[in-house]
């Protein structure tokens, strides 16, 4: 690539461009994979996916909402789907449906924030 470091889903990075490079040069498989990212980059500070309370109650950009995270999962599986490419395995996502549970019923997060 061009000098990728880190996650691929990162969005600290406006531009991808060491995807972009690769796609560029033959890898079309990763398209789906930078259209999800690019995506997350979209919604990441959007209050209608975001609780606007943090989990330590302070105002701000929180957790996402339950709605969003269902969609980023949905969003995930169809770019793993699209790209044939490895991106979750069944535990992991076992372990996140465990994780939303406790959410559910936690006092520190609410999907209404």
């Amino acid at each position: 690539g061009h000098g990728r470091f880190g996650c691929w889903t990162c969005t600290v990075v406006r531009k991808d461009k060491a995807t972009r490079g690769l796609i560029n040069e033959g890898h079309t498989e990763l398209e789906p994979l930078l259209n999800f990212r690019n995506w997350l980059l979209e919604i990441r500070d959007d209050t209608n996916y975001r609780c606007t309370v943090r989990r330590n109650g302070a105002a701000g950009l929180g957790p996402f909402r339950m709605s969003a995270r269902k969609l980023i999962l949905k969003k995930l599986r169809k770019a793993q789907e699209k790209s044939g490419l490895p991106l979750i395995e069944d535990k992991e996502i076992k372990e996140i449906f465990k994780l939303w549970k406790l959410d559910r019923t936690s006092d520190t997060y609410a999907e209404d924030n």
